[in-house]
C-alpha cells in the first residue's frame, strides 16, 4: 500500500483561522499543475522572484563571504546574538515518515553558523505580519522537522521569514550594481515542539485520506452549500450533452 505524500508548505492552512477541511481536500486533490495556462500569472512571478533572490543572495555570500547588508542588518535587529553565517546553502528536497505518512518540502535557503547550528529562512514576496503569519509559521516548523529527520541530523537553531516589499529607493542589490525596488524586513519565527507538527501532519492525512470530500467548515462561501450545488446542476447539464 503506497504511504500518502504530504507537502510540508500546504500544513499551514490547517492553523488559519478560516480553515475549512473541504477547501483543503478539493485543493490537494486537483492542484493546477505549475506551468499550465491555468496557472495564475501572479503564482508564476512569486516561484520566479524567490529563484531570483535565492541566486542574488548565494551569489553575493560566495563572492563577499558575508550576507549582503540589506539583509544582514535587518537580521541583526531581530537576532543579534546570532553566529556569524558561514556557509549558504540550497537545500534539496527532504522527505520524513511522520505518523503514518510522508512528508516532504524544500526551504529557500539553509544557512549554515559557526556554532554548528542553522538557520533555515524562507523568502515572501509581501509586507510582514497579516493573516498568513501562522500560516507560515507551520511551514517552517515542518521544514524544522523535515531537517531534523535528515541523516545527519540537521540541527535548527533558527528560523526566519525575510519579506521583500516595494521601495521606490531601490535598497536591494545584486552583482553589478544593480538595485532592485524592494525593502528587506526580517521576522523570527520560534521553533515548535516537533509533536506540534507531527499532530498537523497526522490531521492533514487523515483528511487527504477520505475518498471523498469533507463537511466544510461553518458558514464557509468558497465550498459552501451553494456551490456544491450549482456544480451539481453543472454536472447534470453536461451530461445531458453525450
Amino acid at each position: 500500500m503506497s504511504v500518502l505524500s504530504l507537502q510540508a508548505k500546504e500544513l499551514g492552512r490547517l492553523v488559519l483561522d478560516d480553515f475549512c477541511p473541504r477547501c483543503f481536500w478539493l485543493l490537494q486533490k486537483h492542484k493546477i499543475p505549475e506551468g499550465t495556462l491555468y496557472e495564475t500569472r501572479f503564482a508564476r512571478f512569486i516561484n520566479q522572484f524567490d529563484h531570483f533572490i535565492r541566486g542574488v543572495i548565494s551569489d553575493l555570500f560566495h563572492q563577499q563571504g558575508e550576507l549582503p547588508d540589506w539583509l544582514y542588518n535587518p537580521l541583526k535587529e531581530v537576532l543579534p546574538d546570532l553566529p556569524r553565517v558561514q556557509r549558504v546553502i540550497e537545500p534539496t528536497n527532504w522527505q520524513a515518515d511522520v505518523r503514518g505518512f510522508r512528508l516532504s518540502g524544500r526551504p529557500d535557503s539553509l544557512w549554515e553558523l559557526e556554532d554548528g547550528t542553522f538557520v533555515i529562512a524562507d523568502y515572501k514576496l509581501s509586507q510582514p505580519g497579516g493573516s498568513f503569519q501562522k500560516f507560515y509559521e507551520a511551514q517552517l516548523n515542518a521544514y524544522a522537522l523535515l531537517a531534523a529527520r535528515q541523516n545527519p541530523p540537521i540541527k535548527v537553531g533558527h528560523l526566519v521569514l525575510i519579506y521583500f516589499s516595494l521601495d521606490e529607493k531601490g535598497l536591494v542589490s545584486s552583482l553589478g550594481n544593480a538595485y532592485f525596488p524592494f525593502r528587506c524586513f526580517v521576522r523570527s519565527v520560534g521553533v515548535w515542539d516537533f509533536r506540534e507538527v507531527e499532530e498537523l501532519v497526522e490531521r492533514a492525512g487523515q483528511l487527504l485520506s477520505q475518498s471523498s470530500p469533507p463537511n466544510p467548515a461553518e458558514n464557509c462561501n468558497k465550498c459552501g452549500g451553494e456551490l456544491m450545488a450549482w456544480a451539481q446542476q453543472l454536472v447534470t447539464y453536461l451530461e445531458t450533452l453525450d
